[in-house]
């Protein structure tokens, strides 16, 4: 905490990048894999759904998350929620994490594959 001008100034935590980034699909209403990071592509494929965080029914995490997320119409938050998915920061609760022994906090993600890589539509 410093002080400067009489303001108080506070230190941001960063922002956690998730190593896959999700996205919305406007059509359905559901969150995807919209990219994966080398670590993590034997984990996911692009195009799996978000189904669930930290074993929560995505629906019911989206109704968690609303709170913290500012929004204006319903269609602007689905859009933040995909978003938020994304990045974890001062702004996301710690009930949101898992935390194991070391104090590590990690967030668990539950994808439904929606197509083997090897079919074609």
């Amino acid at each position: 905490l410093d002080q400067y001008w009489g303001e108080r100034l506070y230190e941001q935590p960063p922002i956690q990048e998730s190593p896959i980034k999700f996205a919305m699909d406007y059509k359905e209403g559901s969150v995807f894999v919209g990219d994966v990071s080398v670590e993590l592509e034997r984990a996911a494929e692009i195009g799996d759904v978000l189904v669930g965080v930290n074993d929560v029914p995505f629906e019911d995490f989206v109704e968690l998350l609303e709170p913290y997320v500012r929004y204006s119409t319903i269609h602007g938050y689905k859009c933040k929620v995909a978003e938020r998915m994304n990045q974890w920061n001062y702004q996301t609760p710690p009930s949101f994490y898992t935390v194991d022994d070391s104090g590590k906090r990690s967030i668990k993600y539950t994808l439904k594959r929606m197509m083997a890589s090897n079919e074609t539509p």
